[in-house]
């Protein structure tokens, strides 16, 4: 606060998030008016943080690497093996209850859209087969986060060079941080993968990082998109987004649960798939399996999975991203709408628009 000839008074308020700088003046004739004026100036601030705040568009946010950066990333037979499960998220609820504030709506679930798997090569289907169809496009996502340490999520091809996986398993939500060094493992089982990829670039949604809102509607996009530098060699699911769930009543989640064989071979777990009242914007999977947290994360759910490839089979329809409470036979996932495809169309432009 400066003070002028005149008994006038600039309050300036701090730097907005656009880096707008907003001066307001008061003219004031005595001491008692002085302070409130000031103290309305700094409410004023206040309202235009807020204001500001608020009028921040939806973005995509990506990274790209040099050449030298993705060779930089490297991961011996060691680093991988120490790397631990990232636990899955918990929303804020308690068991069986309803979250502190229900995520708001998706804003509109618009035009459905799909794309079909694609298969390269033959194969041949058994339970937790990381060669048949469809597991065979998917595997183990490894990363390292700013604690130093090494973690595991799950993911899979979507496209020729598109990996998809959770939002939380590529940055922080609070701060908005990125991870880094990252590596899929496709077809991944007991250390032995057919391919081992590392993005070009990366993205996710800008409302996926919340800092400390209490309104959960950063769940809806807790998905996030990788461009690989190889395209796949056995692969890629279909996907589909705007879809009504009646028409997937159940579906099968895909992953590497670190409580079943150590997290080693890719896991399946089917149950119904319906809308939450209390939770718009999302899917529940009632999978029925306790032991399916740490490590699943970013897993695909699949609508009509099947051992055959043909229009409509194999849709990744979500991914594993939290539960609520103690609750671990429940799972939630984002219900993909429009968003999808635009983030799926802007990594597959080398994450430009």
């Amino acid at each position: 606060m400066v003070r002028l000839a005149k008994p006038r008074y600039i309050v300036r308020c701090p730097e907005t998030e656009e880096g707008t700088v907003r001066f307001f003046a008061f003219v004031k004739s005595s001491t008692w008016v002085k302070s409130v004026g000031i103290l309305s100036a700094f409410f004023v601030c206040a309202l235009a943080f807020s204001v500001a705040a608020s009028s921040q568009e939806r973005r995509i946010d990506s990274v790209t690497l040099s050449p030298a950066q993705q060779r930089a990333v490297q991961w011996t037979e060691g680093r991988l093996r120490n790397a631990k499960p990232l636990p899955v998220p918990v929303a804020k609820a308690t068991p069986g209850g309803a979250p502190a504030q229900a995520p708001s709506g998706p804003r509109s679930l618009g035009t459905p859209g799909s794309g079909n798997a694609q298969n390269i090569g033959a194969s041949e289907r058994k339970t937790g087969d990381p060669n048949s169809i469809p597991l065979r496009w998917a595997g183990k996502f490894f990363f390292k986060k700013p604690d130093g340490d090494d973690y595991i999520c799950s993911a899979q091809f979507i496209a020729p060079n598109i990996v998809l996986t959770a939002a939380h398993c590529m940055r922080d939500d609070v701060s908005g941080k990125w991870y880094h060094d990252f590596l899929f493992a496709l077809q991944y089982e007991r250390g032995v993968t057919t391919e081992k990829v590392t993005p070009k670039c990366y993205a996710t949604w800008s409302t996926w990082v919340h800092g400390n809102s209490d309104d959960e509607k950063f769940w809806h996009y807790d998905y996030a998109m990788i461009l690989t530098d190889e395209p796949s060699k056995t692969g890629y699911f279909g996907w589909h987004y705007s879809y009504p769930t009646s028409q997937y009543p159940t579906a099968v989640k895909v992953g590497y649960p670190a409580d079943i064989l150590e997290g080693e071979v890719v896991q399946m777990d089917g149950g119904p798939l319906t809308d939450p009242d209390d939770r718009p914007g999302l899917v529940r999977l009632q999978h029925g399996n306790p032991k399916n947290a740490g490590g699943s994360s970013g897993g695909a759910w699949v609508g009509n999975f099947n051992t055959s490839i043909g229009q409509g089979m194999n849709m990744v329809i979500s991914v594993t991203s939290h539960h609520v409470g103690d609750e671990t036979t429940v799972s939630f996932g984002p219900h993909f709408d429009a968003d999808f495809k635009t983030l799926l169309n802007y990594v597959q432009n080398g994450c430009k628009q």
